[in-house]
C-alpha cells in the first residue's frame, strides 16, 4: 500500500507541482487544483489565491497529508451518527496545550478538531478511525476539553456554528492546520497553505487507506 500512495501520506514530500494520481488523466497540479491558497511571508498571512502558477518556484517542496473530511465517509458507512451535519454544523478547531515535536525551528502546539458525539457514537468512531492513521487516525482527546487547554466557547477556526447538544461529549482529532501553523511559526520568506475547507481532493479511495481490514 505505501507505494501506492507514495507522495500522499502524511510523510512523503513531493518535489514538483504535479502529483501522478491512479489514472494518468487524474494527474493533479498543485498550483491550480485546490480551491483556494493562503500565502504567508515570514510568519504573516499576505494574500488568499485561486491560483499559486505565478509565484511558484523551483525549488518549492510540498507535502500532502490526510484530512479528517475523509473518515467521515468511513463513519457514515458505519453507521456512526453524526448528528453535527444533520444540524448543520461542521467541526471547530482549536489550539491546545500540547505540544508537538519540534524539529529545528517548525514546532509548535497541536491544533485539533472538535467534533460532538453520543457516548454510544462516540465508542463506534474511535474504533472507525483509529482504522485510517493516514487521515489523523483516532482522536486525541475525549472529553473534558480543559484538560488539554480547551475553551469550547473560543475555537481557533470554524466553518459555521458548532455547538454541544445534550448528552454529547466532544471528540478531538489532530488536525492537518497543526503543520500549518508550524511552517507559520517558522518565519519562513514564503509558504503556502490550503484555504480552510479547500483541500486536495485526489482519486485514490478512503479504503487504500484502511490498516487490519
Amino acid at each position: 500500500m505505501r507505494e501506492k500512495l507514495q507522495g500522499l501520506s502524511n510523510y512523503f514530500s513531493i518535489k514538483s507541482w504535479r502529483i501522478c494520481c491512479s489514472r494518468p488523466w487524474d494527474d493533479l497540479d498543485l498550483r491550480t487544483d485546490l480551491g483556494g491558497y493562503c500565502i504567508f511571508e515570514r510568519g504573516k498571512a499576505v494574500q488568499e489565491a485561486t491560483s499559486i502558477k505565478e509565484i511558484w518556484q523551483d525549488d518549492f517542496v510540498s507535502f500532502a497529508y490526510g484530512c479528517s473530511f475523509s473518515f467521515e465517509y468511513a463513519l457514515l458507512k458505519e453507521g456512526v451518527d453524526l448528528a453535527y451535519l444533520r444540524r448543520g454544523q461542521r467541526e471547530a478547531l482549536y489550539i491546545t496545550n500540547i505540544d508537538t515535536t519540534p524539529h529545528g525551528r517548525f514546532a509548535g502546539k497541536i491544533v485539533a478538531s472538535m467534533r460532538p458525539f453520543h457516548p454510544n457514537d462516540a465508542i463506534k468512531a474511535i474504533v472507525v478511525t483509529e482504522k485510517y492513521p493516514l487521515v489523523h487516525g483516532a482522536p486525541i482527546h475525549v472529553a473534558l476539553p480543559h484538560l488539554i487547554g480547551v475553551d469550547l466557547t473560543k475555537p481557533y477556526e470554524t466553518l459555521g456554528p458548532v455547538e454541544l447538544a445534550e448528552n454529547e461529549i466532544p471528540l478531538f482529532w489532530a488536525c492537518g492546520v497543526t503543520p500549518q501553523r508550524a511552517l507559520i511559526n517558522a518565519d519562513l520568506p514564503i509558504c503556502i497553505t490550503h484555504k480552510s475547507a479547500n483541500m486536495l481532493i485526489t482519486d485514490i479511495l478512503l479504503s487504500d487507506f484502511a490498516e487490519g481490514d
